[in-house]
């Protein structure tokens, strides 16, 4: 059930043709990562996403996140197909748009003192604002839930990054 969801959520999000598409954006950022694991330390990550705007309401992308090696923890990478939505709003001076995100795939966990990984199918739930700085640069900050699906594993992961949309 969990694969399905999971190619259900990315055909939906990555089948949709570049002509029904508004836009393809890039984009990178630095995340705080807080891990609800016994004895597992706080840490940050860098994210690398690449999305396309589906129309003016939803946007589709693929996120990759690397955390940081820190403490009792090994350094990890996560890879997520993600679906936002939000509303558009233009104010006097600029245009901000608070969205909500849900997504799945998976975490790639390097185990402590082995040279061994561990690949967990995840899901995540968050919301987020855009900010345009610019035509084609906006800033995006997010607050994202990441949850195992076979375990309680789960991370608070903050987010700061800017978007180049072309």
């Amino acid at each position: 059930m969990k694969n399905t969801i999971m190619a259900a959520l990315v055909a939906t999000v990555f089948g949709i043709t570049a002509a029904n598409a508004e836009g393809l954006y890039v984009g990178v950022g630095g995340e705080y990562v807080q891990s609800t694991a016994k004895h597992a330390d706080s840490t940050a990550a860098g994210s690398v996403r690449i999305g396309t705007d589906i129309n003016k309401f939803v946007a589709g992308e693929l996120n990759v996140n690397t955390a940081m090696a820190n403490g009792n923890q090994r350094a990890n990478t996560s890879t997520t197909a993600n679906v936002l939505v939000g509303y558009p709003v233009d104010l006097a001076t600029f245009k901000v748009k608070p969205y909500g995100v849900v997504g799945t795939g998976y975490d790639f966990a390097y185990l402590k003192h082995s040279d061994d990984i561990h690949t967990n199918p995840v899901y995540n739930y968050g919301a987020g604002v855009q900010l345009d700085l610019a035509k084609n640069i906006a800033l995006d900050v997010r607050y994202t839930r990441v949850e195992d699906y076979n375990s309680k594993a789960a991370a608070n992961v903050f987010g700061l990054g800017v978007n180049y949309r072309f």
